[in-house]
């Protein structure tokens, strides 16, 4: 990729391991099924995610100097993904193990290795690429202090930064947010950070609350547009004051899962890549997220799962022409 940079994702690089079985096993439960490897980690899927819609993508990361890096390297020979990467003898590359059953649910236990020792000194030595993107894009599943250090760097360059605070982690600080302009968590994350920083219990679905009253749980959370995913039932926006102070919901596009993996990466890639072709419009970002999203879990895998350009074009053009139209109309590939 020569041109330089629009999206900046800092994050986790992991390589998943993953079984496929009818279904996941009980505690001391035993059960047959298939196995495959692919290149994964929630920054690496949302990198290669918002790489593959066309948008020039920079993925700052960390891995170990072993087979699983090996892998990697090979992985990026057919992409167009930039990589700046820190190695270390020290640490493992990130290894996850994943179970699938047949409806696609899974349950997945990370080993970050590498990831947890990203050094903020590797995100210094990348900042002249702050200077002329105008989005980053970050996780928590790699050394919490260096994805701070990455949103008050991009905030100092006037990038629109985006926080997707997945996995959950307990480390996390309610400070974080004076860095951050749209904050993406799904229905779990959502309901731990208002437990965790102001003690609020959710016992109701969300999807089933009114909107006005999921719009005051996210406004708990600080001035930060709040980008709620909510599953098959699509998502729940509700804006900072920056951005209007608007709530509104972007329904899901229907799709057959088969592997809700990276289904959640490939909608925050999505979202950050949407956000360069729209011209920063958040409502035309989020519904070709959801398109991202909904076309991922219809395949097995993470990163390789990710959809490519024209099948996302292809897609939304079936189901809205002329918003689809304007989307790839304002980028042209």
């Amino acid at each position: 990729m020569n041109a330089k940079p629009q999206v900046i994702v800092a994050g986790s690089y992991v390589n998943d391991y993953c079984f496929t079985t009818k279904v996941i096993p009980k505690v001391g439960e035993t059960r047959i099924g298939k196995f495959s490897s692919s290149p994964g980690g929630k920054g690496f899927n949302q990198a290669i995610a918002c790489s593959r819609l066309g948008v020039p993508t920079l993925f700052i990361g960390a891995t170990g100097e072993d087979l699983a890096a090996n892998e990697l390297k090979n992985f990026l020979n057919t992409e167009e993904l930039k990589c700046k990467l820190y190695t270390t003898p020290d640490e493992h590359t990130g290894v996850a193990g994943i179970i699938v059953d047949h409806q696609g649910k899974n349950q997945i236990v990370v080993s970050l290795g590498a990831n947890s020792i990203l050094p903020i000194e590797h995100m210094i030595e990348n900042s002249r690429y702050f200077d002329t993107a105008q989005v980053f894009l970050c996780q928590l599943e790699a050394n919490y202090e260096a994805m701070n250090f990455g949103l008050k760097l991009a905030k100092t360059k006037r990038l629109r930064t985006i926080l997707n605070p997945a996995p959950i982690n307990e480390e996390i600080d309610e400070s974080i947010l004076q860095n951050v302009d749209i904050l993406t968590p799904n229905e779990l994350e959502f309901a731990f950070l208002l437990k965790h920083w102001h003690t609020i219990e959710i016992s109701d679905s969300l999807e089933n609350l009114a909107d006005e009253e999921l719009d005051k749980l996210c406004r708990k959370l600080g001035d930060v547009t709040v980008v709620l995913t909510l599953g098959e039932h699509g998502c729940f926006v509700s804006k900072s004051t920056k951005e209007g102070g608007a709530y509104f919901r972007v329904p899901a596009y229907p799709i057959q899962a088969i592997d809700t993996t990276g289904a959640e990466d490939s909608f925050n890639g999505g979202l950050a890549a949407g956000l360069i072709m729209s011209n920063f419009d958040i409502s035309l970002s989020i519904k070709l997220a959801n398109a991202m999203g909904g076309l991922t879990a219809t395949q097995k895998g993470t990163a390789p799962a990710m959809p490519k350009r024209n099948k996302v074009h292809e897609f939304l053009s079936t189901r809205n022409a002329k918003e689809t139209s304007k989307l790839f109309g304002l980028f042209p590939h």
